[in-house]
């Protein structure tokens, strides 16, 4: 990518990403979709263009995203019609990022040398998983479909299991990149969360956090993105 392309690109999303916050604390949420809509495909864009190796996993979470930015848009001009259907591109997103954890982690060395982590983890997930459902349950459209109810308890365990793999993946190999992505990852699922009790709890308040949260995430990911575009990788501890 030429040096000026680059810059314009970065400069295109530092804007959007800064819009989209403007918009979310004016409560403008079908503007902060449509700014938001052109950003992973920018990504998506970048990381293709870049001189280092490709991954078709990250690839593919990437443009799992950009489908959901795009129903995001559609959702917030005729609302309620496509919530199923915009669901299904970020689960697969999530799905291809678990794959693209495991083809990076040595479960051996995690069991021998991080033991405890792992255990901690797995109560961590088990728990989550229950809330989030346990939350969902007051849908009453989750209860009386058994489908729908599935779907979104596997949509729940791919988003905690990829937290879990990106932080699993930072302490396996410490770097500046897998940092960039654990926090990434961990904004975004956490943002994930915060809506599931906004949505069910109807906590007006609660919006802006969800956003705020999911906006920090996309930009972790740019710059994960422009780590590995530029080579740009150190050890964080010896």
């Amino acid at each position: 990518m030429k040096v000026n392309e680059f810059k314009i690109i970065s400069a295109m999303i530092y804007f959007s990403i800064s819009m989209s916050i403007v918009f979310i604390l004016l409560d403008y949420s079908l503007l902060e979709s449509l700014v938001k809509a052109f950003i992973f495909p920018i990504y998506l864009y970048v990381y293709l263009k870049s001189g280092d190796e490709k991954n078709n996993y990250f690839i593919c979470f990437l443009l799992g995203f950009s489908l959901t930015g795009i129903h995001a848009v559609i959702n917030e001009l005729d609302s309620g019609n496509y919530s199923c259907v915009g669901s299904i591109p970020i689960a697969l997103a999530y799905l291809c990022l678990l794959f693209f954890f495991f083809e990076k982690l040595r479960f051996r060395h995690l069991m021998r040398h991080f033991g405890v982590y792992l255990v901690v983890l797995f109560i961590f997930n088990v728990y989550s998983i229950y809330a989030l459902n346990q939350m969902m349950m007051v849908d009453e459209l989750l209860k009386e479909s058994f489908w729908e109810f599935l779907f979104e308890c596997g949509y729940n365990v791919f988003m905690v299991l990829a937290l879990s793999l990106s932080l699993l993946n930072y302490l396996y190999n410490d770097t500046r990149q897998n940092l960039l992505l654990f926090l990434a990852i961990a904004c975004i699922v956490f943002s994930e969360m915060v809506q599931v009790v906004y949505i069910f709890s109807n906590v007006e308040v609660l919006k802006a956090p969800y956003l705020l949260l999911l906006n920090i995430g996309i930009y972790f990911i740019y710059q994960y993105i422009l780590s590995k575009a530029n080579n740009d990788d150190v050890t964080l501890r010896s």
